[in-house]
């Protein structure tokens, strides 16, 4: 005969850092955070916590709340009888400024090619703490396309967005795409 066990475990929401946020400069708070269950002794032994799942803060541009299913392993039980938790972000810590850099450079250009780019001011958005954010400048803000792989004609490359060392702990929003034409050397 199977033994049967009850237990409470917490419930968990990974926050994923990016864009000068993480675990430490934002806040997480959970409608539910601990879940009674049963089921066999061997699953529930195992069975520490309840990832619910994970929220990407490089992806988030506010305070912003998200619906989880409590989903459970096969013969376990879910006594509490909660469904759903909602998992609410907020980022009291953080602010978000726009530069318009003008600091814009490529590399990786393939051996024969030579490369013009189109942007001339590029739109950078970066998030930290505010304390932090509020003393850059665009002056400390490089754009870097990467035209690993360029070819002959004009298209979008991707860029990264590189800050000045003492400014490692910005993030940047969102992604970044730059026009490049691509011509043979003469």
């Amino acid at each position: 005969v199977p033994i049967v066990m009850f237990k409470e475990i917490p419930m968990i929401v990974h926050l994923i850092a990016g864009g000068g946020a993480n675990a430490e400069n934002t806040k997480l708070e959970l409608s539910d955070t601990t879940i009674s269950i049963s089921g066999p002794e061997t699953v529930l032994e195992a069975m520490d916590e309840l990832v619910l799942g994970s929220i990407d803060l490089g992806a988030l541009e506010q305070s912003k709340a998200f619906e989880f299913d409590v989903k459970l392993p096969q013969d376990v039980v879910n006594e509490t009888g909660v469904t759903k938790v909602t998992a609410t972000v907020t980022l009291p810590e953080l602010a978000t400024y726009t530069f318009k850099v003008t600091q814009i450079r490529y590399e990786n250009l393939p051996d024969g090619l030579n490369a013009e780019l189109a942007a001339k001011v590029v739109e950078v958005r970066v998030r930290g703490s505010a304390a932090l954010v509020s003393k850059m400048s665009k002056e400390d803000i490089t754009v870097l396309v990467d035209l690993t792989g360029a070819t002959v004609g004009t298209q979008r490359y991707s860029a990264s967005i590189q800050f000045s060392d003492i400014y490692k702990d910005v993030g940047v929003l969102g992604e970044y795409m730059i026009p490049a034409t691509i011509k043979e050397d003469k």
